[in-house]
C-alpha cells in the first residue's frame, strides 16, 4: 500500500533496545538480487540521522519489505530519540550487485506514535 500524501509512520522500538522506522519499495524491472541502501535525514540537512544501512536482498513479486531505517537514541536514553512529530527524510537507493545505480527516491514523513515490535 502506498504512503499518504503526508504520512505519518510509527517509530519502532526493535528488540535490540533501538529504534527504526520500516522501508519498502516496489520495483518491476529489478534484478532477482539488488543491493538496497536506507537511511534518515533531517529536512534541510545532508547529514544522516542514525545509521545509514546497506544490504543485498532478493526482489520477490517485483517489491521489498521489512527495510529498517534507523532512528537515533535508545529506551534506556530517551531524550536522544527523535519525538513524536518530527519530519525526516527516507531515503532509498537501489543498485545492481556490481554497483550500477538503478533507482534512488527520498519521501518526507512524519514520525507517529512508538510502537514496541515483538517478532
Amino acid at each position: 500500500m502506498p504512503l499518504p500524501d503526508e504520512p505519518v509512520v510509527p517509530r519502532v522500538g526493535g528488540p535490540q533496545g533501538g529504534f527504526h522506522v520500516w522501508g519498502a519499495f516496489l520495483c518491476a524491472d529489478c534484478p532477482n538480487k539488488v543491493i538496497v541502501n536506507i537511511g534518515l535525514k533531517l529536512p534541510g540537512s545532508e547529514a544522516w540521522v542514525g545509521e545509514r544501512g546497506e544490504r543485498v536482498v532478493e526482489v520477490q513479486s517485483a517489491q521489498v519489505a521489512g527495510l529498517i531505517a534507523i532512528l537515533p537514541g535508545t529506551p534506556e536514553n530517551p531524550s536522544s530519540a527523535l519525538p513524536q512529530g518530527s519530519e525526516v527524510r527516507l531515503l532509498v537507493g537501489i543498485k545492481t550487485l556490481d554497483g550500477a545505480e538503478l533507482y534512488a527516491a527520498e519521501r518526507t514523513v512524519t514520525l507517529g506514535e512508538l510502537e514496541l515490535w515483538k517478532p
